[in-house]
């Protein structure tokens, strides 16, 4: 953990007694985390509050898998939560009908949180998954519960939200070496050419990788799963297995590489492989 909101966490994977896949990954509070602890799969901080320092904010995530009652938006059957942060599936809706917009409000214990970037979507199945994002605006005239809110042009009061914060996760992957047949010894003398990568995803929605290389500049692919004429009006862009291909041709050691998730669906990679070329003719162990 460190002072600036920072919470860091180790993550592994182990099949029998081999520990096949493992990982540090970090969230980002918008606030100085003082004291955090987990019980089960809840994770319960206190952060400082960013606009008033004398005061604690108890933050409590759920971290599962589980669908959620309130009705969030539907892929094939299946319930599926949208990807915001500090989330409501049941905010306050009202039509102004003074600067013809739909005010979509955020519950009043969030509006310390009034500096990040808001995000609302409709939910249902008539319109499901259009999104709206912009500046909170504050109406103390308006009731307990949609005095922060979000303008929506037009009257679609009749709608269903769900309005949180948006945040973007990433993940960096590692760099790229071949291994002995054990898996257990890099060969980090002679580097791998790596010149493409293919990326599988299980129902997922559109996502990017971004390629770093060293001498280059940054390339930027932006992944949308859904194929031109798979796309029926009206529904999420989600697709249940879709396999990806980016190119990279950059030395294993000398590239980073980061798949991205800035738009609002899930998004879950399973697999990731690498195509190259890799020879010993360079320097070998004696």
């Amino acid at each position: 953990m460190s002072n600036n909101g920072q919470l860091y966490c180790f993550k592994w994977y182990n099949a029998s007694e081999e520990r096949v896949q493992a990982a540090w990954f970090r969230w980002t509070m918008p606030g100085q985390i003082e004291y955090h602890f987990f019980s089960s799969n809840v994770l319960t901080l206190a952060v400082r509050s960013a606009t008033s320092p004398n005061t604690l904010i108890l933050v409590s995530l759920t971290i599962d898998n589980n669908n959620n009652s309130n009705g969030p938006l539907f892929f094939q059957g299946d319930q599926v939560d949208v990807r915001l942060d500090l989330h409501t599936y049941n905010p306050m809706v009202a039509y102004n009908s003074t600067n013809n917009t739909t005010e979509v409000g955020i519950p009043d214990h969030l509006a310390d949180f009034q500096n990040q970037t808001w995000e609302c979507a409709t939910l249902g199945s008539a319109t499901p998954g259009i999104t709206f994002t912009g500046p909170l605006i504050n109406t103390p005239a308006n009731p307990v519960g949609r005095r922060w809110h979000l303008r929506i042009p037009g009257n679609l009061s009749s709608n269903r939200f769900a309005i949180g914060a948006r945040y973007i996760p990433e993940a960096t992957l590692p760099a790229f070496y071949v291994a002995d047949k054990e898996g257990r010894r890099r060969d980090t003398r002679n580097v791998p050419i790596v010149h493409r990568l293919t990326l599988s995803s299980f129902d997922s929605g559109p996502y990017q990788v971004e390629v770093r290389s060293l001498g280059r500049n940054p390339f930027i692919s932006t992944l949308e799963q859904k194929v031109t004429g798979a796309n029926v009006p009206n529904t999420i862009p989600l697709v249940r297995n879709r396999t990806n291909t980016v190119p990279v041709m950059a030395k294993g050691d000398a590239t980073e590489i980061k798949i991205k998730a800035p738009f609002l669906f899930p998004v879950a990679v399973n697999s990731v492989l690498w195509e190259g070329t890799y020879d010993t003719f360079g320097q070998k162990q004696v």
